[in-house]
């Protein structure tokens, strides 16, 4: 409740100039009397054992760019963590050089310069970790045009052209929080081409850092959007293994390791089934599973709880007709990170939503229910245009079969459950809670067990429809649902040792005392960290090594 009103406040205010003023004096104050003491603090070079730095270790590249994602300091202390265990490290910073970027929003107040924080944080935090740092404008310093040479390495590497343009729709989607209709289309046009410019120069950074440097790995926050994407598919075509490390809304004191990878591929997971005895879960296993599953559904676990996602567990009467086969589709954030590559056979939320609509509405014997997801306006980064928003505009009438379950009415998702005789998803875990619960579950596009046999998968648009008139769509495979849940859910969180938590960190500090509490043996769970790490990395070499062949 008190965020809420706080992001209110804020919206009705920031636009003044002596709004920015404060914000700026605040921001400094805070970096300067209170980060940066205490951080230089916990970073002070004492006396290192000799054998970690002594053993020769690959570069790890760090194409952090921008300093003003909440995590960047949680990605530069793990920076630092791997140059005590002897890993050389080159951190990429921007200086006020691309044309666009994650930070850089429709939303941006027009007296307040976007790289500000990006500065303060590069200024007056960034020296203190004692790491090798460069700027893009000094490794573009040479080239006449980053952009035209950027262009030239997608040439020479035969990158893929649909793999582009959907990182640059994501990009601009991001830019305008789903809302590019509703601006001018001069507006569009000139933001997608900054988003173009930037992802060539993203290309040409990798080129560049691939031929001065010879990186091993490349270990970031995110592998997304027109600045990171580029990068990162470059290096992991090349042969640097890719890793990033996000925060998780399933545990604020938890991080997971290539998280978007558990979509793509199954190296991972068959990993961890190859270090199991057994194939069912231990009764403790199950126990830890069903207490993460039973605080989900009351609503109470970190991130519900934070924005206040769902107002009442009890589900008054909608409207349910239980004479018809109710079928509910629980839509993602359309303009979310990453989201239209696993959107399957569709081109994305709105078109998975509108064609759902075109192709059940007036059916006599079957109800849609969209219910979008609650972030959509109970979050920091609300939709300037939502699911409802988009249906509403196509459909000023809905049809009499067809209905939208609006997340400012706060009710519980899984208050739903007993309602439901098909759950549809786009992507997203909420399929596996579903089909945990026995329900039928239908997936329109690329689920994190994607290809296990667990879901209804259809392979296009015209199975879609019949997956979701189908009976045979009921969960079987209980015993190996459960065992993929608690490897997702459960065993793909690790601690994060560093600071307070990982999710929405309001970072004052370390919570190490001494630089070389982050040798390894020191800290368990950042040495659990380190060993997912080092795992990955042999799954992608072996990856590698097998396309070679």
């Amino acid at each position: 409740m008190i965020n809420n009103l706080f992001i209110r406040l804020k919206a009705l205010v920031e636009e003044s100039w002596l709004y920015v003023v404060m914000y700026k004096a605040a921001y400094l104050f805070k970096l300067r009397i209170v980060i940066r003491p205490r951080i230089s603090k916990s970073l002070k070079l004492r006396a290192i054992s000799t054998k970690y730095i002594s053993e020769e270790k690959p570069l790890v590249v760090v194409p952090i760019l921008e300093t003003n994602h909440h995590m960047h300091l949680h990605i530069l202390g793990m920076a630092k963590a791997f140059s005590v265990r002897g890993f050389e490290v080159l951190v990429i910073v921007c200086d006020e050089y691309l044309p666009a970027c994650e930070i850089k929003s429709c939303r941006t107040p027009l007296n307040m310069n976007p790289c500000f924080k990006c500065n303060s944080n590069r200024l007056h935090l960034l020296n203190s970790f004692g790491l090798e740092t460069i700027t893009l404008s000094s490794v573009f310093s040479k080239l006449e045009n980053p952009v035209e040479y950027g262009e030239q390495v997608f040439k020479d590497y035969g990158l893929d052209q649909g793999w582009l343009n959907t990182t640059i729709e994501d990009s601009v989607a991001r830019y305008f929080y789903g809302a590019e209709s509703s601006f001018p289309q001069e507006d569009v046009l000139s933001i997608k081409q900054k988003h173009t410019d930037a992802a060539y120069m993203s290309l040409a950074l990798g080129r560049l850092v691939l031929e001065s440097y010879s990186p091993s790995i490349c270990f970031n926050v995110m592998r997304n959007y027109s600045a990171w994407g580029p990068i990162y598919h470059f290096f992991e075509s090349v042969g640097v293994a890719p890793i990033t490390m996000t925060s998780t809304p399933f545990d604020f004191k938890s991080v997971r390791l290539n998280d978007s990878d558990l979509f793509r591929h199954r190296r991972t997971y068959e990993r961890f089934l190859s270090q199991r005895v057994n194939d069912e879960l231990s009764d403790t296993e199950r126990n830890t599973l069903l207490r993460f599953l039973n605080t989900r559904k009351s609503g109470n676990d970190d991130l519900m709880k934070k924005w206040g996602y769902f107002d009442t567990s009890v589900i008054d009467d909608i409207g349910i007709d239980k004479s018809k086969k109710n079928v509910f589709l629980f839509t993602n954030i359309p303009w979310d990170v990453g989201l239209n590559e696993f959107a399957g056979p569709f081109e994305g939320v709105i078109d998975w939503v509108y064609q759902s609509i075109e192709y059940f509405k007036d059916d006599k014997e079957i109800d849609i229910w969209i219910k979008p997801h609650p972030a959509e306006v109970r979050s920091t980064s609300k939709s300037a245009k939502s699911v409802g928003d988009f249906v509403r505009q196509k459909y000023p009438r809905l049809p009499q079969n067809i209905h939208v379950i609006e997340p400012s009415l706060g009710l519980n998702t899984y208050g739903l459950f007993e309602f439901i005789d098909v759950g549809v998803i786009l992507t997203g875990t909420l399929g596996i809670e579903m089909a945990l619960d026995g329900i039928p579950v239908v997936s329109a596009g690329i689920n994190p067990c994607y290809g296990l046999g667990l879901l209804s998968e259809p392979k296009d648009i015209e199975g879609y429809f019949e997956a979701i008139r189908s009976v045979d769509n009921v969960p079987h495979k209980k015993t190996q649902l459960e065992l993929f849940s608690y490897f997702y859910f459960i065993h793909q969180c690790f601690q994060w040792p560093l600071s307070d938590r990982s999710f929405g960190d309001n970072f004052l500090g370390f919570s190490f005392n001494e630089v070389h509490e982050l040798e390894s043996g020191k800290i368990d769970s950042l040495d659990a960290i380190f060993n997912e790490i080092e795992l990955l990395i042999a799954d992608y070499k072996g990856t590698v090594i097998n396309n070679e062949k």
